[in-house]
């Protein structure tokens, strides 16, 4: 009996081949960074935080709110003081 080859398509192995070459490069990065590091630099490059919860392979609960501190998003609306007015 003979073995049938299956081409794959082409697409699917040059997506294949970037998903590989992203993760040697993120082992490459990962060295000497924290996770919180790592989430804020991919966060800063405009990954979505689902994509970069699975490249690191970590939960989204997780990067969600390392990415909402790094992009500013307040938590709570702060009061301005208003300066006391002179009578005068």
């Amino acid at each position: 009996m003979q073995k049938h080859l299956t081409n794959t398509d082409p697409v699917e192995r040059l997506v294949h081949l970037v998903e590989l070459l992203t993760r040697l490069k993120l082992r490459e990065m990962k060295a000497g960074r924290s996770q919180t590091e790592m989430i804020r630099l991919l966060g800063d490059t405009g990954i979505t935080g689902r994509d970069i919860a699975s490249l690191l392979g970590i939960d989204r609960t997780t990067v969600a709110p390392i990415l909402s501190r790094a992009r500013g998003t307040p938590r709570t609306k702060q009061k301005k003081s208003r300066a006391p007015l002179k009578k005068g």
